[in-house]
């Protein structure tokens, strides 16, 4: 792969209005799980950001979201044909039921269980199921996720999180023409059981060598239908100090461990030391670190990620480049999350790429944001998705080099408890491709506008729109077929009768657009689901 360095200035933003659900009083909401707004997945894309770092903590249910510069490598995108919320978006107390019922045979039951706020144990349980059927004979799928979380305070000094999770996720290989032949449901059908534990410890005050540290550890797994299962223990160690004033450094160690019993086993470990040091001063800033880190196989991955940002005008502009590595640790569980339609032989391939980026962010004092940035990203073994050629019916991942470049653009603006408006344009391009003939079902456009609009303390409505790109598929005769771009209509609704009773309404889809994501599987088309939460 030649090397080039393409740094377009343009423009990207960060969003957005993401607003509070509700407003809460005098109780206090342990948050356990992450706010997902409703999203058409079946053309969601996602945009890796650079927010801050997942935390457990127990704080009050708002919502705000600073100007950030996002990062915008493709991902692929998971296939999920009906859209549904995944967490309350009405006002909460400790406790909260939702139930619901839908187009499609959609039932839908949440309840989220929360304690009291303490300084010696706290947790937080999750539950959520739904299931839908399809027009097609065996489009139909289900969703069973289980959460937990706690944490245990120790002196007010230190504190050790516990969480657990598991997922039961059924899908059904319905890639066929039904007109033309049929297949009985269990010989099509697939069941992925996830689950996951970890625990850590961390300092909540100053220790004597004045240094900041988390410890945690655990496994993850899966396993699916045939018996194929992978299992993933991990150890992160991570530490930081404060040299001087507005200088502070780190140091970081990950070991993951990958055992996959297919019939391509996959085994592989990386362990990645992270040295960090970040600087920030009065209108600038530079945060760097260089991950170093080797695989069992006895590959060596450098993962650099430099971050500058100055101010051009006060903090309302300013300038931002950098390069971001990434090593993607591609494995069984990843990959079925993002396309659950996979073969049961498939080779597994971590992906190292390389973003350089250059752009601008801006803000005002109230409510508009703007961003845009250009990048330039040369990869190799980055995963595209394509059919099978014996059984069309299913995937297997391909993987190839090569280089992206392109521009990402985002607006917001807000009225708190008015209006909230977002849009975002992700164009880029492939280029010196090797190993692949062709970029399979990945688009090179995607966009997104969305708005929500309160009429008055009671009733709130939002509207979302998405596009995707065409994209070219891989027939299993060798041939190319093109998949058409699309545009997604989805709305939705709230009704707050009173404090703890609310009234709420999706529909998604609006045009009934049965668009194939992947090769041979449309979406359900319009769904719609409606129902009742109560928090207590």
């Amino acid at each position: 792969m030649n090397s080039k360095l393409l740094i377009v200035l343009s423009v990207f933003l960060a969003p957005l209005m993401l607003h509070a659900q509700g407003t809460l009083e005098t109780e206090e909401v342990d948050v356990i799980r992450d706010y997902n707004p409703i999203l058409a997945d079946a053309v969601k894309v996602t945009i890796n950001g650079e927010v801050l770092p997942a935390s457990d903590s127990v704080g009050e249910l708002t919502y705000s979201m600073p100007v950030v510069f996002y990062q915008a490598p493709y991902s692929p995108i998971k296939i999920k044909p009906v859209a549904l919320s995944k967490t309350p978006q009405d006002e909460l107390s400790l406790n909260y039921l939702k139930a619901g019922f839908g187009t499609q045979f959609t039932p839908l039951g949440e309840v989220y269980i929360n304690s009291n706020r303490s300084d010696k144990f706290q947790y937080g349980l999750a539950a959520r199921y739904t299931s839908s059927n399809g027009s097609r004979e065996n489009q139909r799928y289900s969703d069973l996720d289980v959460d937990g979380r706690s944490k245990f305070y120790i002196k007010k000094e230190y504190v050790i999180p516990v969480n657990l999770f598991y997922r039961n996720d059924i899908v059904h290989y319905y890639g066929y023409n039904e007109d033309s032949i049929s297949f009985p449901k269990d010989s099509v059908r697939q069941r992925y059981n996830r689950f996951g534990f970890d625990l850590g410890l961390a300092n909540l005050k100053e220790n004597d060598l004045d240094v900041d540290f988390n410890i945690s550890g655990g496994v993850k797994g899966v396993q699916d239908l045939a018996g194929y299962r992978q299992l993933n223990p991990w150890l992160d160690l991570t530490a930081d100090k404060e040299l001087k004033k507005h200088h502070t450094t780190g140091a970081g160690l990950n070991i993951d461990y990958f055992d996959y019993n297919g019939l391509q086993p996959y085994y592989n470990s990386f362990t990645t030391l992270a040295l960090r040091y970040n600087i920030e001063e009065e209108g600038w800033s530079v945060h760097a670190s260089l991950g170093n880190t080797v695989s069992s196989d006895s590959k060596y991955y450098a993962v650099p990620d430099v971050d500058f940002s100055k101010d051009l005008v006060g903090d309302k502009l300013v300038f931002i480049a950098g390069i971001d590595g990434q090593l993607q640790r591609n494995n069984y569980y990843t990959l079925t999350e993002e396309n659950p339609f996979l073969a049961d032989s498939i080779e597994i391939r971590p992906t190292s790429r390389y973003e350089l980026y250059g752009g601008i962010r801006a803000s005002t004092s109230g409510n508009l944001s703007f961003s845009a940035k250009g990048y330039y990203t040369p990869f190799e073994d980055m995963v595209f998705f394509v059919n099978q050629s014996a059984d069309s019916l299913r995937f297997i991942p391909l993987y190839g080099d090569g280089t992206m470049a392109g521009v990402a653009v985002e607006l917001g603006y807000f009225v708190p408890d008015r209006i909230g408006f977002s849009a975002a344009l992700n164009a880029f391009t492939f280029s010196e491709l090797s190993n692949v003939a062709e970029a399979w079902h990945t688009p090179n456009l995607t966009w997104r506008l969305g708005t929500d609009y309160h009429f008055n303390s009671k009733l709130t409505a939002a509207a979302e729109l998405y596009g995707l790109g065409k994209m070219p598929a891989l027939l299993a005769d060798g041939t190319t077929s093109e998949l058409k771009g699309t545009i997604d209509v989805n709305l939705s609704a709230v009704y707050r009768y009173n404090n703890l009773f609310n009234i709420f309404l999706e529909v998604n889809n609006i045009a009934g657009i049965k668009y194939e994501r992947y090769l041979n599987y449309p979406s359900y088309g319009f769904n719609m689901l409606g129902g009742l939460s109560f928090s207590f």
